[in-house]
């Protein structure tokens, strides 16, 4: 199986502006994590500026509710496939780029979503004090394809 050209897929996480102090912290650690990420990276945010390096905002207007805010955030990335992510969820290991991308790879020969993609919750854990009582065994993102139609 042949690697799927990593500008075709976008890491994007998904947030909002009232949890903005958390985007230096997710993005220091998924920077010291995962130093190699090869996807291009999005943070969504309402309204609010942020710089980071090689982190581009897509700002999605007012928040309205969280599904329109996706959909607006999604409709400004040039890509069909994409990783989205939650800011709470702070890369706490490091990422195996390298079988990643096998599995973003599978997920996207198969045409979407794949039973491979159950096995990334090797990417996170929470870190002490994040998520108290959550399950850690839970991976919090998502893979899908998106399909812009234009009429």
């Amino acid at each position: 199986m042949s690697l799927i050209n990593e500008r075709e897929v976008v890491f994007l996480v998904v947030s909002c502006d009232r949890y903005s102090d958390l985007w230096t912290p997710f993005f220091t650690m998924m920077q010291k994590m995962w130093p190699d990420c090869p996807y291009r990276q999005y943070l969504m945010t309402n309204e609010k500026d942020f710089v980071f390096d090689g982190v581009t905002v897509i700002k999605t207007g007012p928040d309205v509710d969280y599904s329109s805010q996706v959909r607006r955030a999604v409709e400004q990335v040039d890509s069909r496939w994409l990783i989205l992510w939650l800011e709470d969820c702070i890369i706490s290991r490091p990422v195996d780029t390298a079988r990643l991308q096998q599995i973003v790879s599978a997920a996207c020969a198969a045409g979407g979503i794949s039973e491979a993609l159950r096995r990334l919750s090797f990417i996170v854990r929470w870190r002490p004090g994040f998520g108290d009582g959550i399950d850690t065994e839970k991976c919090p993102l998502s893979f899908c394809r998106w399909d812009v139609l234009v009429s």
